[in-house]
């Protein structure tokens, strides 16, 4: 019984030792350390196809540094799933929030994923046989930036849509086989367009 006791003293003894003399976090982690290690956590997220962008990176003073990145999964689809992970650095951690999970946009639209759920939901695209789609706010469209977030984008055909449209409109574009679709749509869902 005694020697169970003093095997378990030691143990802890050594576990508490280790843990003492374990190197810790000094706060001299850099900008991009920081970053290198949002970027390993969010890598098995990555590896299954999901985006991240980084919002913000700022230094603090009740951390090392604090970093904010947006994650959108199934980005091109009828249901995207958008999140937020709001992280520290020193000690390393993360606090998540969910923006779109249920494929049911509140509007008012803000970001092109609410928009992507809205067009969805118009019979022109949910016919469409897995469409994949794109939405742009018409007033920061760039054909360049366009063409980068959209890996099928058209821009003849787009800008041939928007002729006409108010800059406050959501575009979305879709393709499914030989098929392409716009759907246009004001912040509250409303349909104000369509090819189709």
């Amino acid at each position: 019984m005694f020697r169970k006791i003093g095997l378990l003293v030691v143990v802890l003894l050594a576990f508490f030792l280790l843990f003492a003399l374990a190197p810790r976090p000094n706060g001299d982690v850099t900008r991009e350390q920081a970053l290198a290690l949002v970027s390993a956590d969010l890598e098995p997220l990555t590896t299954q196809g999901a985006t991240v962008s980084f919002l913000s990176t700022r230094k603090s003073s009740a951390y090392g540094w604090e970093i904010e990145a947006r994650i959108v999964e199934n980005q091109h689809t009828c249901c995207p799933r958008v999140f937020k992970r709001y992280y520290t650095i020193a000690p390393f951690g993360y606090r998540p929030e969910q923006l779109l999970t249920d494929c049911r946009p509140q509007p008012p639209l803000v970001c092109p994923e609410e928009a992507l759920v809205a067009a969805c939901k118009d019979s022109s695209v949910a016919f469409l046989q897995n469409p994949s789609g794109c939405a742009f706010l018409l007033k920061e469209y760039s054909p360049e930036a366009a063409a980068s977030y959209c890996p099928f984008f058209r821009r003849q055909d787009f800008e041939a849509f928007v002729s006409g449209l108010d800059s406050s409109a959501w575009v979305t574009q879709w393709v499914s086989g030989g098929s392409i679709v716009f759907v246009a749509l004001d912040a509250n869902a409303n349909v104000l367009k369509k090819s189709a």
